[in-house]
């Protein structure tokens, strides 16, 4: 690590942002009561100041942040003052959350908060938590957690960089962009059926909407916010008025996964204008953050932190005592042959992660895609928490028509964005498969029954594997894609924004 005390780069926000990419590796069923255990330890003080936050751009500086938060949460690094993560013993209680078993769903309620994950069998999983508390929705991208998420996007063709757009000279990571695009449009309905029926703001622009993942996820992210200033410029279906039009985007431990073009030049504009505020945290020596060679990171001042390794040496357990030190400066490309870097980010455990027996949503009989909406909230009447899951066919809406009407290609992958993403989902569709969603409990028993019945796919067009999939209806209307920004209407959405304005540091301390 460099020594030049004006760079220290630790901040809240980033901790916060690791804890959020670990949360994204949780079951389905655990999410909620964990995400609640989780937030129920940090103080009052640190959730209201982000709440209450005004100013997106500076979220990474913990004297503007949390200046009225109590002195004592603080501690000095170098010429700043930050939270001291290790005093409130956030890492260490929050690892422990993680780690235990939740065998009871009823145990802790939590009327401010609704999570929506958005999963499919191509291992894509995807966490949007609305939290009152925070006025915020985070978007949370699940890394590589089985073999199908590695070889989708881990071989010769999908590595190559492609397009997302005809005419754009910016290009992603194949692989990374077709898990990202074919769920695009679900991920989107979720946060604007979030924002508009349970955040209950009343106010446009004023729901902050933050990104993150790890590894993998963290690629996703990266591609995820490029996208969104796009969806939400574009507002379609008029739903998106009440999110902010700036989206904070902290990728963690992530894989190059964007051409050199667009680092310097359409990604950069977007940052360079706080429409993307972005932040890449790096733990120094982890080897996956440099690959692939040929691609870039997105390219600011101040957008990196590389931090210290707090492993014990040669082992994955993660010492608390040691110092955590980041940087806001890019380091030389030093990577360890060791694979610990990569599973320890500011003190959050990462290790032991890959399960190749475990999947969270399996194929149709016939091999085809499946996507899974899982609702999770605590009902403000009675009290009780409730969990309710509804599966539908992802080539269903990438051709807008039900499985019985049409017949996929197999063994074939060809990359062209309109093919892979869910183009097809609405805003009237997207409301009829959340009505359509089945309580948790009785979607567990109908499984029983299926199999009960030897009930599979070639006997009935809607049952996949034992499990009930929601035939979709679809309203005939033609969609408008909203994946496709390039350098021209780029220049729309920044026109009339104003540039960056350097950090004022606070006096308070």
């Amino acid at each position: 690590m460099m020594n030049n005390e004006d760079l220290i780069g630790n901040n809240f926000f980033s901790f916060l942002s690791c804890v959020m990419s670990r949360f994204a590796y949780l079951h389905t069923t655990e999410a909620f009561q964990k995400y609640t255990s989780i937030m129920n330890t940090i103080p009052d003080e640190i959730i209201d100041s982000i709440r209450l936050l005004k100013d997106q751009s500076r979220i990474f500086d913990d004297e503007f942040v949390f200046s009225n938060v109590k002195r004592t949460y603080f501690k000095k690094i170098g010429n700043r003052y930050v939270i001291d993560v290790i005093k409130l013993r956030l890492p260490e209680r929050i690892n422990n959350i993680i780690a235990a078993n939740t065998p009871n769903l009823q145990k802790i309620k939590n009327k401010n908060v609704k999570i929506i994950e958005v999963s499919d069998s191509n291992d894509n999983k995807v966490f949007i938590v609305a939290d009152k508390r925070l006025n915020a929705i985070f978007v949370t991208f699940r890394g590589t957690a089985g073999y199908k998420g590695m070889t989708s996007w881990l071989n010769f063709i999908r590595d190559v960089p492609t397009s997302h757009c005809e005419g754009s000279n910016g290009k992603f990571l194949t692989g990374i962009l077709k898990l990202c695009v074919e769920l695009i449009h679900t991920i989107y309905y979720s946060i604007c059926y979030l924002s508009n029926t349970f955040m209950n703001s009343t106010n446009n622009d004023s729901i902050k909407i933050f990104t993150t993942g790890h590894s993998l996820g963290g690629g996703l992210t990266t591609i995820f916010a490029y996208l969104w200033v796009g969806i939400r410029n574009e507002n379609i279906d008029n739903v998106a008025s009440k999110i902010s039009d700036k989206i904070v985007c902290v990728s963690v431990a992530s894989p190059k996964v964007i051409n050199d073009y667009l680092a310097k030049n359409d990604y950069y504009s977007l940052i360079d204008v706080n429409k993307i505020i972005y932040k890449r945290i790096v733990t120094i020596g982890d080897p996956f953050t440099t690959q692939p060679t040929y691609l870039s990171h997105p390219i600011n001042n101040n957008s990196y932190l590389y931090c210290s390794q707090t492993n014990y040496n040669n082992n994955k357990k993660i010492n608390y005592n040691e110092n955590l030190i980041c940087e806001n400066t890019k380091m030389n490309n030093y990577t360890s042959a060791s694979l610990l870097p990569h599973g320890n980010y500011m003190y959050i455990s990462f290790f032991n992660l890959l399960d190749f027996r475990v999947k969270d949503v399996s194929s149709s009989e016939y091999k085809d895609s499946i996507v899974k909406l899982f609702i999770s909230y605590t009902n403000n009447n009675t009290n009780v928490n409730v969990y309710k899951i509804v599966h539908f066919f992802l080539n269903d809406v990438r051709k807008g028509l039900s499985r019985e009407l049409y017949k996929a290609k197999r063994n074939i992958f060809l990359f062209t964005v309109t093919h892979k993403e869910d183009l097809y989902m609405n805003f009237q569709l997207y409301n009829y498969i959340i009505r359509n969603a089945q309580d948790y409990k009785k979607y567990l028993n109908e499984i029983e029954i299926n199999k009960e019945r030897n009930e599979t796919e070639k006997t009935n067009p809607y049952i996949s594997k034992y499990r009930p999939i929601l035939k979709l209806i679809f309203n005939g209307k033609q969609p408008k894609s909203f994946i496709c920004i390039t350098s021209k209407n780029i220049k729309k959405i920044l026109k009339n924004t104003t540039r960056r304005n350097k950090p004022i540091m606070t006096n308070n301390f």
